[in-house]
């Protein structure tokens, strides 16, 4: 049979696992058209979530439209990402909006016309006249929004918006506008659902911009007593099962972290072709994921001044609570407090570490294994 694990994309039905706790917070805001800002490190299956939630409530009536902001790198690209998220979700078959979204564009000389294509999605056209100007897209994509009222006199409506703190690196100002829209009262009954993964950008956000917006919501790892099972019935329902205590080493090897549990449950499953999986199968599959990763890794801690490479090894000791004590110090090869914030500020933005449980680490549980063997630490597997 196919193998049953999958990672590096949102999952769905029998492949969504259990996060019944964060649903029951979300489901009743997004019914009730409230506001909501999650934030969790990249790879604890954030998106997986957001398409679950937007599945139950559609499947309640709710029109719900999400724009992932992953690729985008202007605000341009921005704006046209939460035009087709309104068009394709909240405002799907109510072509009058589109009329009305372009009269608002128009009014506003924002230099942008809008066009309905033959999907039933708008896209935002740049006037040619314009060519060299550049539109105020903060206006547009109040307009853009503003849309999301007009389209709440029919239905229920949600606009999830994923990778959210994009906002902030492409213009700083613009999660003001989402604060500015949560406050209008057009947007009465509007559930917006904004949802980051960069977690210390995320915080600063919600502390500069998304103040009393909606709810916080924090998503940590899926506890063990969760995850080990369900590793242990997909794996058991494909005819492979796990040893004991396999989906246990799993767990742990990838400390928790949704995706690369399921990464190394995958390359498991696969070293054990079609039989039984043992924990050397565990340890075969670890070495696989090492392998495929060791290249780029190479290259990024090559690529990295000596005091930050020298920080991330010290990491690849394991978690770290007192990175500002002496024997944290010497291992990263340092003398002062500032040198290691410094380091350490400039690791995060590369998501190659993150604060997590009051303690820092390597983001990557892969990488710090990788690392370790380098550095001659203790191998955990």
């Amino acid at each position: 049979m196919a193998n049953p694990f999958k990672y590096d994309e949102p999952v769905e039905g029998v492949d969504f696992t259990d996060r019944e706790d964060d649903l029951e917070t979300l489901l009743p805001l997004i019914e009730n058209g409230r506001n909501a800002v999650l934030m969790s490190p990249r790879r604890y299956g954030k998106s997986s979530l957001l398409a679950e939630a937007s599945r139950r409530a559609e499947a309640k009536g709710v029109r719900v439209g999400t724009a992932d902001l992953m690729g985008c790198g202007t605000e341009e690209m921005i704006a046209q990402q939460l035009a087709e998220a309104v068009s394709r979700g909240p405002a799907r078959g109510l072509q009058h909006l589109v009329q009305e979204l372009a009269d608002k564009l128009a009014r506003l000389r924002a230099g942008v016309s809008v066009v309905l294509e033959p999907n039933g999605s708008m896209k935002l056209e740049v006037a040619p006249t314009l060519a060299g100007e550049e539109p105020r897209w903060s206006d547009v994509i109040e307009a853009v929004l503003r849309s999301l009222g007009a389209a709440r006199k029919r239905h229920k409506v949600c606009l999830m918006v994923d990778e959210f703190q994009k906002t902030a690196e492409v213009n700083e100002q613009m999660p003001g506008i989402f604060k500015r829209m949560s406050d209008n009262s057009e947007m009465k009954g509007v559930s917006m659902v904004l949802a980051g993964s960069k977690y210390h950008v995320m915080q600063k956000i919600v502390g500069n911009d998304l103040e009393r917006v909606g709810t916080i919501m924090g998503i940590d790892v899926i506890p063990a007593e969760v995850m080990v099972p369900f590793l242990e019935e997909h794996a058991r329902a494909s005819g492979q099962p796990f040893a004991t205590g396999v989906a246990g080493l799993v767990y742990r090897l990838a400390e928790g972290i949704p995706s690369d549990v399921q990464q190394l449950a995958f390359w498991a499953y696969e070293s054990a072709s079609g039989r039984a999986v043992t924990k050397d199968d565990v340890r075969t599959g670890l070495d696989r994921v090492l392998w495929k990763g060791a290249a780029v890794w190479d290259q990024q801690q090559q690529a990295l001044p000596s005091g930050q490479a020298g920080v991330l090894r010290a990491l690849a000791h394991g978690a770290v609570k007192s990175v500002y004590g002496e024997d944290f110090k010497r291992r990263a090869g340092k003398s002062s407090n500032s040198q290691i914030k410094k380091a350490l500020d400039a690791l995060q933005d590369l998501e190659y570490v993150e604060r997590a449980g009051g303690a820092w680490r390597i983001s990557s549980p892969f990488r710090r294994i990788w690392l370790a063997r380098l550095e001659g630490y203790p191998d955990p597997a």
